[in-house]
């Protein structure tokens, strides 16, 4: 390789691992939908997150495995629910989803 390959993929490289500062974090759930009306009062709150060093559920704290995705069982009230789920990244970026969710 010459010495401009090795300092374009350098280049490349430095870039891809500054993603997380120039994006900050992101947060994706899956599980269940905004609105849905659930029949079982346990349910599982299934999702996404990356880039960040904090998750919470409800102000719980939750992890995250390899792939980025977590996983955490949820007691629901009878009627209306609000599920909130945070994300943090090490400069202070937050992302805050809300999930509304009624039990029959």
């Amino acid at each position: 390789m010459t010495a401009l390959a090795i300092a374009g993929l350098s280049t490349v490289y430095f870039i891809y691992q500054l993603r997380g500062v120039i994006f900050g974090p992101y947060l994706a759930v899956s599980s269940p939908f905004d609105g849905e009306v659930l029949e079982q009062s346990y349910t599982t709150i299934k999702g996404k997150a990356g880039q960040a060093n904090f998750l919470s559920l409800n102000g719980r704290k939750v992890f995250v495995d390899r792939n980025n995705e977590f996983s955490h069982s949820l007691l629901l009230a009878s009627g209306y629910n609000i599920i909130e789920l945070t994300t943090k990244d090490n400069f202070g970026r937050e992302i805050k989803i809300k999930k509304e969710v009624m039990l029959k």
